[in-house]
């Protein structure tokens, strides 16, 4: 089977038509992403409904010191990268619904 994700960092990702090649990445990411949501669940989620900051310091947390969006990546990221701006940049200001504040 030609390589036609050759140029991802994790083509097994991208290309699961070959269960063994994909496979055991796919469940590990699975693992990952099950493990980020419980995380952000009891970590973010149940602490409170909603942060407290401002709509400039929600957007400043968010942005980054550009408080402004980045141009496109170059490359891609990996599944592990987006994980971690997920936990770093989007879950601390989502709306939690599912506690009892809200």
């Amino acid at each position: 089977m030609a390589d036609r994700f050759g140029w991802a960092d994790e083509p097994e990702l991208l290309d699961v038509r070959d269960a063994n090649r994909s496979r055991k990445a796919l469940d590990a990411l699975g693992e990952a992403v099950w493990r980020e949501a419980i995380d952000w669940f009891y970590d973010e989620a149940m602490r409170r409904p909603i942060a407290g900051d401002t709509y400039p310091e929600s957007r400043a947390r968010f942005y980054g010191p550009t408080n402004a969006p980045a141009p496109a990546p170059e490359r891609g990221s990996t599944a592990a990268e987006v994980l971690a701006e997920f936990g770093a940049r989007v879950a601390p200001s989502t709306f939690n619904a599912q506690h009892p504040g809200s």
